[in-house]
């Protein structure tokens, strides 16, 4: 569906031409009206019959000419890391670092969640906003099993969650994989050598 032409019927005008919009939708368009467009900021918004907002638009005025056109976009994106980067042991543990970053050009408002298939769901901002640009972090921990050495690796997958007009604001997934690491059997492994007998024999000193 497309609207054309759309005019405002106070003293002035605002013309919207091919705009897409959801089937089944709503259009708000504010102000409604306006006394002056010469100078003046109108919000375009496309809110589906479940409520969600599929399109916003945001035209700005100056001395009767478009000036800016933004068009709002929520989005999230995610950076993980994991430390050690290699595991040699049952029990070991691995912690994974995340930095949350909202991409978009809208608030996303709390709660921001990370769901790692690992380390299950992990609590990152319980409250307030994440403004355009800015960033924050969390860890977690996943701890190594008999599984994890005979598989020979640990891979997980991480997503960011937010929200935007009380809808789910979702980032792409992360993927980070852990390797096992052989150990070694030389002095430097647990502070001495396995079983306590070096590979080259008893030890003798020459006096």
């Amino acid at each position: 569906m497309l609207i054309e032409n759309a005019t405002s019927t106070q003293n002035s005008s605002i013309n919207l031409t091919n705009i897409a919009i959801e089937g089944n939708s709503t259009v708000n368009i504010n102000p409604s009206n306006w006394n002056d467009i010469g100078n003046s900021t109108v919000t375009i918004e496309d809110v589906g019959s479940n409520g969600k907002t599929y399109y916003t638009e945001i035209i700005t005025y100056q001395n009767s000419q478009v000036i800016q056109v933004t068009f709002q976009g929520a989005a999230l994106t995610i950076a993980k890391s994991a430390y050690p980067t290699s595991y040699d042991d049952v029990g070991q543990t691995i912690t994974y670092h995340y930095t949350v970053t909202n991409s978009g050009n809208v608030d996303i408002s709390a709660p921001i969640t990370v769901i790692d298939d690992k380390a299950g769901t992990v609590s990152i901002q319980s409250s307030g906003i994440l403004s355009p640009g800015s960033s924050v972090t969390g860890t977690a921990t996943y701890t190594m099993t008999d599984a994890d050495i005979n598989t020979g690796s640990v891979t997980n997958l991480a997503s960011a969650t937010g929200l935007f007009n009380n809808q789910p604001v979702t980032s792409p997934q992360n993927i980070v994989t852990v390797r096992y690491k052989q150990p070694t059997n030389d002095i430097a492994h647990n502070g001495g050598y396995r079983g306590g007998v070096s590979p080259y024999g008893p030890c003798t000193d020459d006096v």
